[in-house]
């Protein structure tokens, strides 16, 4: 979704407004019958109001001008170079707000004595309160105080050593509190994150979560080269997420899900090699997973999902060796898995439920995937066996595969590891029994069965399944309910038919599962 305003500001500022023009003396009282009445003085082109302009209030408005040119926060045109104008014209943009309200009515800094750092960073966190409607904030505690602005509600600051103003080729550094982090989540913040952003040289976390912040994300933030945690989720950012975010190599966690970026996942994404969390799922990012997202030998969280995203998964992505979690459902997603994603052996969560992915599941890289715990690919073209190997994971606890094209039997091997809890292969053309032992499947809690092929009847053994609390078994021969009694840890079959030897011992807290 588009953004709440343009990122332009708005709005009067009372205390820099001009007074109108300046009155001509009044007629006579008493006009001669050969005077004219003298007109009104013309109105004076320089002076806004009805006294000459302070010089040193026009003088320290230049000054400040100089300094945020010169440092480059704001481009040309956001700000009136005269003060004249500035002081005439009602601001029109949260830049010139900012700067008004520094020159003319915030006594703290003086643009001949404090760093230039220093200004620019009281001046940008001004901008950001009149840019991003300050006024209407849900917390805005001592914004625009004449306190520091380390003082103002969400920010936090630390002294760094920031070079001072000194004489020419003379270089003196000081100690000033320097913007370290800005978090204002849930604050009711909407419009534009303006460029002046980009004006943090220490800050090393944003936070701006769940605000109605939109527009597309400034490529200013490629400047916070020391910026470790980017936490700019639920809120309408629309466009591509910017190339430049890949200058930002400090960067550990990138939290951009639930927004409305759209375009390919740049590639410049393999840069950040430091990077832990790159979260991006329930946006609208179309393209191909760039084979560069391989580069990110530290990442342990991706999360994708919920997105537009095609073409294959790359080989490549195997080279993320401490990945624990790839979270790429629900997306459109084809082709086969690559065997390339053999060294993953830290993987413990793998999703990629509805694509339009195909082929089998390649024996070598599930036999890599050594840390597994949860394997979901239900929705998807799958065709194959079900892998042997996941008996040999000793995590394993679930294996969602419904609604694919498997076929052949289970190979209940795959329960060995007593750590199993669910198995959903419901959907499938699975064939063949389920074996007499398959009590050894002692953790399993949700078996699903149904629409397959298997058209024996179930072993009396399945009542020993203590911990079973749901499961499906349509398509069976003769079993059409799942009893389970809590009691006695003793599961019955019951035909519609009715069969003797099924007859019921129940004690009570009897549950029933339809199947």
């Amino acid at each position: 979704g588009d953004g709440d305003g343009d990122g332009d500001g708005g709005g009067e500022d009372d205390s820099s407004e001009g007074g109108g023009q300046t009155p001509g003396q009044p007629p006579p009282t008493t006009p001669g019958p050969s005077v004219a009445p003298i007109a009104p003085s013309p109105s004076p082109t320089l002076e806004p109001t009805g006294s000459p302009l302070d010089p040193a209030k026009y003088d320290r408005y230049r000054k400040f001008v100089d300094v945020i040119m010169s440092s480059g926060v704001t481009p040309a045109g956001k700000v009136a170079s005269s003060a004249v104008v500035a002081m005439s014209v009602p601001a029109t943009t949260g830049q010139q707000e900012a700067l008004n309200w520094i020159a003319f009515d915030d006594p703290l800094l003086d643009p001949e004595v404090d760093p230039a750092l220093r200004i620019a960073q009281r001046y940008a966190a001004a901008v950001l309160y009149y840019n991003m409607a300050g006024e209407n904030w849900k917390n805005n505690t001592k914004w625009l105080d004449p306190g520091h602005e380390c003082g103002w509600h969400g920010i936090t600051c630390e002294k760094k050593q920031i070079v001072a103003r000194s004489q020419p080729q003379v270089q003196v550094t000081v100690e000033e509190l320097m913007v370290t982090e800005i978090v204002l989540n849930n604050n009711n913040m909407f419009s534009l994150v303006p460029g002046e952003i980009g004006a943090f040289p220490w800050m090393d976390t944003l936070s701006l979560q769940s605000n109605l912040l939109g527009g597309q994300l400034t490529p200013n933030i490629a400047n916070l080269t020391r910026l470790e945690r980017l936490w700019i989720d639920g809120n309408k950012f629309v466009g591509p997420i910017p190339t430049e975010l890949g200058q930002l190599d400090a960067l550990e966690e990138a939290d951009l899900h639930q927004n409305s970026f759209r375009g390919q996942i740049p590639t410049q994404i393999g840069n950040l090699v430091k990077l832990r969390r790159f979260s991006a799922y329930d946006n609208k990012l179309e393209g191909t997973l760039p084979t560069e997202i391989g580069n990110l030998i530290n990442v342990r969280e991706i999360f994708l999902d919920t997105n537009k995203i095609g073409g294959s998964i790359p080989g490549e992505l195997g080279g993320a060796v401490e990945l624990e979690d790839l979270r790429l459902f629900q997306n459109k997603l084809s082709g086969p898995i690559p065997a390339g994603l053999s060294g993953l052996s830290n993987l413990r969560v793998f999703y990629a439920d509805n694509n339009d992915l195909t082929g089998q599941i390649p024996a070598t890289a599930v036999a890599g995937w050594m840390s597994l715990v949860d394997f979901e690919m239900f929705d998807n073209n799958i065709g194959g066996t079900l892998p042997a190997y996941f008996g040999f994971l000793p995590e394993l606890a679930v294996i969602s595969m419904a609604n694919n094209n498997m076929d052949g039997d289970i190979p209940w091997i795959i329960c060995q590891t007593g750590k199993l809890r669910k198995i959903d292969v419901s959907g499938n053309s699975l064939s063949g029994p389920i074996p007499n032992d398959i009590d050894e499947c002692s953790s399993l809690e949700r078996l699903y069965l149904d629409h397959n092929e298997m058209g024996s009847t179930i072993p009396t053994q399945i009542g020993l399944l203590s911990q079973l609390s749901k499961c499906r078994l349509e398509s069976f021969s003769s079993p059409r309910y799942c009893w389970y009694d809590r009691i006695t840890f003793v599961l019955r079959l019951i035909s519609t038919i009715g069969i003797p030897e099924y007859s019921v011992l129940f004690s009570y807290s009897t549950q029933k599962y339809s199947v």
